[in-house]
Order: structure tokens, then C-alpha cells, then sequence
């Protein structure tokens, strides 16, 4: 065997740890890190609401319902909240 078969058959070997690590730290961070936005409440209010833009009538920091604090700053509500 030269150096060079055996340092291929070191790399086919290492290859099932190297993508079981990345699949192992993905899982891990799907499971600790992400958390889906909560869908649009199906009440009334939610539901007759004119245009996505009028979240913010209610929604704005100084609103009578405002965003958390660690809330993303995307005026774009419905590219992460569901309606219904």
C-alpha cells in the first residue's frame, strides 16, 4: 500500500464521523435554537385586520400590544407569522 492509498482510506474512514458531527450539532440546533414565529391569533380582530402593514398599528413599540423586546425589527410580519 503507497502513503497516498492509505492516507485516501483514512478520509473514507473519517467521512461517516465528519457527517454524523454535522448532522449531530444541526439536530442540536434545530432542537435548542429555533423556535417557530406563534401563527396569527383567528380572533376578530386578526382576522378583518385591512393589510399585513396593519400589524403595527397595534404591534408598534408604543402600541397598546407591542412587539417583545427581542423581537426582529422586519416590517415584514407575514414572511414569519401565519395567518389562520
Amino acid at each position: 500500500m503507497t502513503e497516498e492509498t492509505g492516507r485516501l482510506e483514512r478520509s473514507r474512514a473519517r467521512l461517516p464521523l465528519l457527517v454524523l458531527g454535522i448532522g449531530a450539532v444541526l439536530t442540536l440546533w434545530f432542537l435548542i435554537g429555533f423556535r417557530p414565529a406563534p401563527g396569527v391569533p383567528a380572533d376578530d380582530t386578526h382576522q378583518t385586520a385591512p393589510r399585513p402593514d396593519g400589524c403595527l398599528e397595534c404591534h408598534a413599540k408604543d402600541g397598546p400590544v407591542p412587539q417583545p423586546p427581542d423581537h426582529t425589527n422586519r416590517q415584514s410580519c407575514f414572511s414569519c407569522h401565519r395567518a389562520g
